[in-house]
């Protein structure tokens, strides 16, 4: 059939020969593993997770020849977001004696995705109904259509025509054609301070577009018992830690500004984000390589983020 892009099925059990046969007869690249919901409400990810981290070193690592190195030092390469992962729950758990931070959200922006880490129990609410999948306690959202410089056209599809006159009359920023350039020219540097107010807003609506697709939803409806909650999604509305990390928060003028949308600056009540959170800046940008360390010594690993990592 021409498809070249790699498959993982990671569903019932039962059709693993079906899905085998039609790999074997189209010519895919497929890979099975096992079902990421073997119970209703019950995730089991490790094993996807892991066919696609191997995918990914397969696909990406190999043809970059860092496979020689992995094979060289005797160590796995980690993708950067699952070491960064990593790094984030060790953060948040903490190791041994030296105690974590609790609950935790991770904004990483880029030139072409917005990572958003949440580390928290999905609901501290006994007044909740939890509808959809069961929330991992470490959830990663990967937006691969916001980023600064090669996903900027991605913010200007998520933005509505009410949001981008709104900016264009207040910031007296032509966003349209701000967002055209940095795609067309994805190399680009601030070379004045209108250049960076345009990052610093760009950041800003990464930051809040990202968070509205991690963050839980509640709404109100009616059951035998009366009026509930039904939540889908994490709540994070008791999270103690925002944390930036990326060049365009390490690099901006006002990393707050940027954190901040996080929160429910608009008022949002139905959307589960952050209430008031401390702010921390991975200043030196050693998240990724700190969840490398942490496969080797973990306490060092936390120990160095608990120094490195500062408040805003």
């Amino acid at each position: 059939m021409g498809i070249k892009t790699a498959i993982v099925y990671a569903g019932n059990k039962s059709c693993q020969d079906e899905i085998k046969a039609i790999f074997v007869q189209y010519g895919l690249d497929g890979t099975i593993c096992e079902n990421v919901m073997p119970r209703i409400n019950q995730l089991n990810i490790e094993d996807a997770r892991n066919h696609i981290r191997e995918l990914f070193l397969k696909k990406i690592i190999v043809a970059k020849g860092i496979k020689k190195i992995e094979a060289e030092i005797d160590e796995v390469v980690l993708p950067t977001p699952e070491a960064v992962l990593h790094a984030c729950e060790l953060f948040s758990k903490g190791y041994l004696d030296e105690p974590g931070h609790g609950d935790i959200v991770v904004v990483d922006i880029g030139g072409a995705t917005t990572d958003m880490y949440s580390l928290c129990l999905a609901t501290k609410r006994s007044d909740v109904v939890i509808g959809g999948l069961e929330e991992p306690f470490a959830k990663r959202t990967v937006e691969g259509d916001l980023g600064i410089r090669y996903s900027s056209l991605g913010i200007l599809k998520a933005l509505s025509q009410e949001e981008i006159t709104m900016i264009n009359k207040t910031r007296r920023i032509d966003i349209e054609n701000e967002l055209r350039k940095r795609h067309e020219d994805p190399s680009m540097l601030p070379a004045d301070e209108h250049d960076e107010q345009v990052d610093q807003l760009i950041a800003e609506m990464c930051t809040f577009k990202a968070m509205t697709r991690h963050a839980g939803k509640t709404e109100e409806i009616f059951s035998p018992m009366g009026m509930v909650f039904h939540q889908t999604g994490k709540d994070l509305t008791e999270v103690e830690y925002v944390i930036g990390t990326g060049g365009p928060i390490i690099k901006a003028k006002h990393p707050v500004a940027i954190l901040s949308q996080t929160t429910d600056v608009f008022r949002m009540s139905s959307e589960l984000r952050p209430q008031h959170p401390q702010y921390l800046l991975d200043g030196d940008y050693i998240l990724s390589a700190m969840g490398l360390l942490a496969r080797i010594d973990p306490l060092i690993a936390l120990k160095i983020m608990n120094k490195h990592i500062t408040k805003l």
